[in-house]
C-alpha cells in the first residue's frame, strides 16, 4: 500500500476527465493517511468533488488554519452533501473557531437541518445558543433531547458546564439524561479519582 504513488499518478494521467477527479480524491485520501498532509491538500485542491472539499477543510482544520477549512467545506456544491449532519456539524466547529462574526452563518447552516434529530447537530445547535447567549433555550434543548449513551466524548457534559456557569446554577449533579458515561477522562472509573 506505502508504494502507490505511482500508479495513482498514472491513473490521474491517463483517465479521463470524470475519471481523474475521482482518482485526484482517492490519491489525496491515501496521502492523507500516510501522514502527508501538505501533499494531500494539494491534491485535493484539484478535486471539484464536495467529498474531496470534506476531507481538504479537515486537513486545514489539523493543521491549525480555519479560515482556509471553513472556505474549503463552504465550497460544496453538492446539495445532498451541504446538508449531510457530519458537514454541517464540521462547518460549524470551524465557523466557530473563527469567532462571534460567524454567529449568523452557523445559524443559518443549522438551520437547514432543523428537522433532523441527530444528536450531533443537537450539541452544535446547544452550543450555539450558548454563544448567542441563550442560555436558558440552551438549557432547555439540552435537557430535552433523549440522548443516547456514549463513552469518554463529554461534548454534552462540556456544554452543561458553560450553560451552568452562565446560569449561575449547580453543575453538579450531572444530568443522567446527557448520556455520558461516569468515567474520568484518564479513561479510570471515578471511584479512582
Amino acid at each position: 500500500m506505502e508504494d502507490l504513488d505511482g500508479a495513482f499518478q498514472w491513473a490521474i494521467r491517463n483517465g479521463k476527465k470524470e475519471q481523474q477527479r475521482l482518482w485526484w480524491f482517492y490519491y489525496g485520501t491515501w496521502l492523507a493517511g500516510r501522514g502527508m498532509t501538505d501533499s494531500a491538500i494539494q491534491a485535493l485542491s484539484t478535486s471539484d468533488m464536495g467529498i474531496a472539499k470534506a476531507l481538504l477543510a479537515r486537513l486545514y482544520h489539523l493543521k491549525g488554519n480555519n479560515n482556509a477549512a471553513a472556505d474549503a467545506i463552504r465550497s460544496i456544491q453538492e446539495p445532498w452533501l451541504q446538508r449531510h449532519p457530519q458537514i454541517v456539524v464540521e462547518r460549524d466547529k470551524y465557523l466557530r473557531a473563527l469567532g462571534p462574526q460567524t454567529l449568523h452563518e452557523r445559524d443559518q447552516s443549522l438551520a437547514t437541518v432543523d428537522a433532523l434529530k441527530d444528536e450531533w447537530v443537537i450539541e452544535r445547535k446547544v452550543q450555539l445558543l450558548i454563544d448567542k447567549g441563550e442560555f436558558q433555550k440552551a438549557k432547555d434543548l439540552l435537557l430535552s433531547t433523549p440522548f443516547q449513551k456514549v463513552h469518554q466524548t463529554y461534548t454534552r457534559t462540556g456544554l452543561w458546564k458553560q450553560i451552568t456557569d452562565k446560569l449561575n446554577i449547580p453543575f453538579l449533579p450531572i444530568p443522567v439524561s446527557l448520556g455520558e458515561d461516569r468515567l474520568a477522562h484518564f479513561g479510570a472509573y471515578r471511584e479512582y479519582e
